[in-house]
């Protein structure tokens, strides 16, 4: 189906897109294969659908978002989730396609580059702060805002992926094989299951992201319909 021009003329997208970076010294960090590239795909969706976009996004090799996009670039999931909360209150969709790191170094970074040894080095880690929850308890948001989220998996795919959805407060979440070498990260092709609160589901072919991204966004703007 091809968009229609008007369908989210008034409205703020939010999208978050890319991975982020937890530092370990001054030459290394802990990160994830993510690209990008499907949440700028969701990016431009929306904003070939007339919304108003707000891109926030992790370090990638991707050009400059699509055009009339304001993008906010960070790094680190700290630095997403103090983006996110500051932009989201007039959103009326978010869309959570980052894929942050989970862990970081349990220590501040080095100052500097730890050196080669000949023996192991021990490296400890903490969790991230946990952003689709701390968004589910943020006051002030709109009432309607549609909150989706993503799935990576790599087995049980839609058991855990609709935990998560009840999890984290989601209203949508969208699963994906990240096992599979033709779908998913690094790769211009996905193949997706966009699933509801009530357990229905919509499963994609396989196809280019941008077709895919156009998919979700139809999906929502039929939820707030």
């Amino acid at each position: 189906m091809k968009p229609s021009k008007k369908y989210l003329k008034g409205k703020v997208v939010l999208v978050t897109a890319g991975p982020t970076r937890e530092s370990i010294d001054v030459a290394r960090y802990i990160s994830n294969r993510s690209s990008g590239k499907m949440g700028y795909a969701l990016a431009k969706a929306a904003g070939d659908m007339d919304a108003r976009v707000i891109l926030i996004s992790g370090p990638t090799s991707l050009p400059p978002g699509p055009a009339h996009t304001k993008i906010v670039r960070v790094e680190t999931a700290s630095e997403m989730l103090k983006a996110i909360l500051k932009n989201i209150k007039n959103a009326d969709i978010f869309i959570m396609a980052a894929a942050v790191s989970d862990f970081r170094p349990a220590r501040h970074a080095v100052q500097g580059k730890i050196k080669r040894t000949k023996g192991p080095i021990l490296l400890k880690l903490k969790p991230t702060r946990d952003i689709l929850k701390a968004i589910s308890k943020k006051e002030g948001l709109k009432k309607n805002l549609i909150k989706v989220g993503f799935a990576a998996e790599t087995g049980s795919l839609m058991s855990r992926a609709y935990q998560k959805l009840k999890d984290k407060g989601l209203d949508v979440i969208i699963g994906n094989d990240i096992s599979r070498k033709d779908i998913g990260f690094e790769n211009d092709f996905n193949q997706v299951y966009i699933i509801n609160k009530d357990k229905t589901f919509i499963k994609t072919k396989r196809l280019k992201k941008e077709l895919i991204a156009q998919r979700i966004i139809l999906y929502l703007l039929d939820k707030r319909n």
